[in-house]
């Protein structure tokens, strides 16, 4: 036994080793030096008939949302089947924005005092690439400054999606049974009771532990082919007071969260919460049916003992008002609502944030003007 035993500890821990290795394999690290080469303001064609001067670089690119400010667009080779996982930017080098540059700058508040940077995994026949965008501009003590140069570190992972094993799903989960369908407009906790369950048709005389939610949400599918999003819907856990009995009273409900079709994201740039509004659709659908097997469950988790050592008093609270009645261009995805024109020439909306504190608060606003002249805009609080 005693020799078994010896004999068993270094297989163990080669084993461990090797998956370490295998593991870290695919990690990768890559770093960037690179410049940004400024030029002269140049006349830059917006649209079909707006041209504009505009602050510019080689290789300089423009935004619908925001065409005062270009941006560099990068590319970079990772090892195929990652994914970029995070990217930082260091050594930089700035340099004060010349006197034509400046006087470009409609808009100061545009620029934070940190360098925007987003990055994502893009693929160029079979090959994978880091794709990152820098906004090179920062204010520095009130002065707004270029970027110059820089470093990139590209960290890179095993993409958790080429990891995955491919689906062997052969038919969707409402394929068969009894389903209802239900709509909501807007994210929450939502209560559904046994006489609304039983006024759509749904069996409510079965055990009541077999009743299932699923829904994928309200948000819009990822644009890249490689990010996860699951082939079919996925099980929603629930909460189902009065269940445990087996019985489903009158006075038994059920607690789901829904998301609705607006997915809010934090921009660590800006320091904002930015609402991504679902431009194909009004409602977000979530299915129930009731089963043979039970279903998934909200699960209850132990109090902690500790004291608290932080106390939460106030909470940052988020609204929008967003009308796609228009299209300028009749192309693309960028819709806007409320015209002004001649005889209108105001919109008023308001917003109801119930406790609200004395502040900061933030306001942002996204307009867009078609006219011969320079159109300016005023938003009064």
């Amino acid at each position: 036994m005693r020799n078994n035993a010896h004999f068993l500890c270094p297989l163990f821990a080669l084993v461990i080793g090797a998956s370490l290795i295998s593991s870290l394999s695919h990690a990768q690290v890559v770093t960037l030096v690179d410049s940004i080469v400024w030029t002269a303001p140049e006349e830059i064609q917006i649209s079909k008939y707006d041209v504009s001067k505009k602050i510019h670089f080689e290789g300089a690119q423009y935004s619908y949302e925001n065409v005062q400010l270009p941006y560099f667009l990068g590319l970079k080779k990772i090892k195929n089947g990652n994914d970029v996982k995070s990217i930082q930017i260091g050594r930089t080098v700035f340099a004060p924005l010349t006197a034509e540059e400046k006087s470009l700058l409609k808009d100061r508040t545009l620029i934070e005092n940190k360098l925007g940077i987003s990055f994502g995994t893009v693929y160029d026949r079979g090959e994978a690439f880091a794709e990152y965008k820098i906004y090179p501009f920062r204010s520095n003590g009130g002065n707004i400054e270029k970027l110059i140069s820089y470093e990139l570190s590209i960290e890179t992972a095993r993409a958790d999606v080429m990891g995955r094993a491919k689906s062997s799903i052969t038919e969707s989960v409402l394929s068969s049974g009894q389903w209802i369908k239900i709509g909501v407009t807007n994210s929450g906790v939502y209560k559904l009771t046994r006489e609304t369950l039983a006024s759509y048709g749904l069996n409510v005389a079965g055990n009541p532990r077999n009743i299932r939610l699923y829904g994928n949400g309200g948000a819009m599918l990822p644009e890249r082919n490689n990010s996860y999003y699951p082939d079919d819907l996925a099980e929603n856990a629930i909460y189902f007071e009065g269940e445990n009995d087996g019985n489903f009273d009158a006075s038994d409900y059920i607690l789901f969260y829904a998301q609705g079709p607006v997915d809010w994201s934090f921009d660590n740039v800006k320091g904002i919460f930015v609402p991504q509004k679902n431009i194909y659709c009004d409602t977000t659908w979530y299915f129930i049916t009731a089963s043979d097997s039970p279903g998934k469950r909200i699960q209850s988790q132990a109090q902690s003992l500790k004291s608290p050592e932080f106390v939460v008093t106030t909470f940052d609270d988020y609204a929008f008002h967003e009308s796609d009645e228009e299209n300028l261009l009749k192309s693309g995805r960028r819709w806007f609502g409320n015209r002004m024109e001649s005889g209108v020439n105001s919109h008023s909306f308001s917003f109801a944030f119930p406790n609200s504190t004395s502040g900061p608060h933030k306001l942002t606003s996204r307009l867009v003007a078609r006219n011969t002249i320079a159109t300016p805009f005023s938003l009064n609080v």
